[in-house]
Order: C-alpha cells, then structure tokens, then sequence
C-alpha cells in the first residue's frame, strides 16, 4: 500500500487491521485491532517478536496472538504511526 492509504488506515482503523511495528528492544512484531470505539482502539499483541522487520506476516494466525486485549488511545495510536514506531499497516 500507499503511504497515503496507510493514513487513510491510521485515521480511520478498522477491526481486523494487522499493525507492523518496532519494539522497545528493537525488535519486530506486529498487533491486531480486534474493535474500534470512539477514542480508543482494542487491539491483540502476538506473542511473538523478530530481529528483522520483514516476513512478519507468517505470525498473523489466531493462535500466535495472546489472550490479552490492550486498548490504545486514538492518540497514542496516531502518534505511534508519527513516530515510526507503527510502520505498517495491513488491511483485508
């Protein structure tokens, strides 16, 4: 995708989007947004994590994610993307 389709995605996240982003130990791994409300985002976090940015789309099946639901500020979800720290964003 476009860099102006993944803003597109950024400003409007939809249930089912799969986030690439960096770690805070420089690793890899990716989320998943699993509901959208208002202000916030409900999203899944694999258990997995990677030492390279590529290939991460083998960890996107159900049993690689955890059992935890994280919610993200529409905010900190932006201001990831700003940043570089979310640096892909796949959609179905």
């Amino acid at each position: 995708i476009d860099k102006s389709e993944e803003l597109g995605f950024v400003e409007e996240p939809l249930a089912g989007d799969v986030c690439e982003f960096k770690t805070e130990d420089n690793d890899y791994s990716i989320f998943r947004i699993v509901d959208v409300t208002a202000d916030s985002l409900v999203v899944l976090y694999n258990d997995y994590v990677s030492d390279r940015s590529t290939s991460l789309h083998q960890l996107n099946k159900d049993s690689c994610f955890t059992d935890l639901y994280f919610i993200i500020s529409r905010e900190e979800f932006e201001g990831m993307h700003a940043d570089g720290t979310i640096y892909g964003i796949t959609r179905d």
